[in-house]
């Protein structure tokens, strides 16, 4: 397995964008990696249909606070961006998360529309896992903001958890770091590939994935009902 390549991520930094800067007709989606106890990690996408590049947005990643911090960031976010797509992890007590009513509530009222995602192994496989991004970075297609403290500093602690990702190969406590963030910014690239299905298909073009093992997952949660 490929692991990410620093000098390729540094490759990717942009000195004219500043952190919660949106470029224009970017759609936004946003992993949520929830936590009880630890850190709380959120990660703010916004990919470019037209360029098929995506373009880091925000970053959090506070100590967790179960259901309560879920919904805070899910409200801070809406409130500064207008996100209405969250891809959340579901395991273990995770799966409380979009059942819990006061969410719930909140999602359908301001029609924002939460997806589950479920990880085990699967986040070290080299087709279907975390390292399967590296080709995004590889080939230009991430654009990380690097204008200002506050968006170096939250660069930085992506990269350094991105760099020493643990392989399935090297499990070693001593070689991997917190992988969070990592986790949060993974968890929406199987919804990002949908819409880079949808551009094709609107354009009438074959479908040639720049990363892949991504199949559409079920989404069995109503949040207008």
């Amino acid at each position: 397995m490929a692991l990410f390549d620093s000098v390729e991520i540094d490759a990717c930094r942009d000195q004219g964008r500043i952190i919660g800067h949106v470029p224009p007709g970017v759609r936004l989606i946003a992993g949520l990696d929830p936590a009880s106890t630890g850190y709380q990690a959120a990660f703010l996408w916004g990919y470019d249909q037209a360029s098929n590049k995506l373009h880091m947005i925000d970053m959090e990643n506070s100590l967790g606070g179960g259901i309560p911090q879920a919904l805070a960031i899910m409200k801070e976010w809406f409130v500064k961006y207008n996100l209405s797509h969250w891809v959340i992890e579901e395991n273990g007590f995770q799966r409380a998360i979009r059942q819990d009513q006061s969410i719930r509530d909140f999602a359908g009222k301001h029609g924002i529309f939460l997806e589950g995602t479920q990880t085990y192994s699967n986040k070290h496989d080299p087709i279907f896992g975390v390292t399967a991004m590296r080709p995004l970075f590889a080939e230009g297609l991430i654009s990380l903001p690097y204008n200002g403290f506050e968006a170096q500093e939250k660069v930085n602690l992506y990269k350094s958890q991105l760099v020493y990702f643990s392989s399935a190969q090297n499990k070693s406590r001593s070689v991997g770091t917190k992988t969070d963030i990592v986790m949060a910014s993974w968890f929406p690239m199987r919804a990002i590939r949908r819409m880079q299905k949808e551009r094709y298909a609107e354009l009438g073009y074959d479908y040639n994935p720049s990363f892949t093992g991504y199949e559409p997952s079920s989404m069995d949660v109503d949040n207008w009902s």
